[in-house]
């Protein structure tokens, strides 16, 4: 178990869009660093956001993007499980789309990936229905994946093996091991560039043998394909970074107080 001073993570937040719903409550994170990188192309923003860690002596990043309402109290349920369990990987969740009955969660290694087979549709992940997520008993859900080194885990984390990132807090030793890259390559109005990248993470994690964990406390509302609000033309790319104005020891105790009822 480590303690709140052991932790020192950093928020990264990709945003190659304009969504100030998303942007408010993200703003509204001042406990812990932010690095906001946008309107850069994908393939473009992993490298600056390795850069940018890569002297710095972050204990864990947190990795976001722009498409989902994260509001202050979501990292924190990632920092309390790093806190008890000290996780490689410990992500939130999200809904795939809107007009879909599916989680963006996938329990076990696709049928496709498993045989070497090439993904090149969403239907292909397997992916768990919501239905099944809020409605299920969670001991089936979990499949006897309650244990992390020698310890029960509680009812809501569960292991998985996709899950999109839609919030992700990451073990520096993880992420200096596993490089962000690219499944597979888009050419539309932007060019070419680099897709799937939460794809190819799962699988070099599985690779390295890395378990993927999921607080199903930490439900993140996903806005869908956006892909028609890109703004990687009309807007210049840039990086910002935000120093944390509350001290993390003091947020995560009021946290414990107020939200932590598990």
């Amino acid at each position: 178990m480590l303690s709140i001073k052991d932790i020192k993570p950093l928020l990264i937040v990709f945003t190659p869009r304009d969504f100030p719903l998303a942007k408010n409550w993200l703003m509204n994170i001042t406990y812990i660093d932010k690095l906001f990188i946008c309107y850069y192309k994908t393939d473009d923003a992993h490298r600056i956001a390795r850069e940018f860690v890569e002297d710095k002596d972050y204990t864990h990043i947190i990795i976001a993007t722009d498409d989902i309402l994260a509001t202050p109290i979501h990292p924190m349920y990632l920092i309390d499980d790093v806190i008890k369990y000290d996780f490689p990987v410990i992500s939130g969740w999200c809904n795939y789309n809107f007009t879909r009955d599916w989680s963006a969660i996938t329990l076990s290694k696709p049928w496709y990936v498993a045989r070497g087979m090439k993904i090149i549709s969403a239907g292909q992940y397997g992916f768990t229905p919501m239905s099944s997520m809020v409605t299920y008993p969670y001991s089936k859900i979990k499949k006897g994946n309650i244990e992390y080194n020698g310890v029960k885990l509680p009812w809501y984390i569960i292991k998985v093996w996709f899950n999109g990132n839609p919030l992700t807090m990451i073990r520096r030793d993880i992420w200096d091991k596993v490089p962000f890259r690219p499944y597979s390559q888009s050419v539309d109005r932007f060019g070419r560039r680099g897709a799937m990248y939460d794809l190819q993470f799962a699988i070099d994690l599985d690779k390295h043998n890395i378990p993927h964990y999921t607080d199903l406390r930490c439900f993140l509302l996903h806005f869908g394909n956006t892909v028609k609000y890109l703004k990687l033309k009309s807007c210049k790319p840039k990086t910002v970074f935000i120093k944390a104005k509350t001290p993390l020891r003091y947020a995560y105790g009021i946290w414990k107080k107020t939200f932590s009822i598990i």
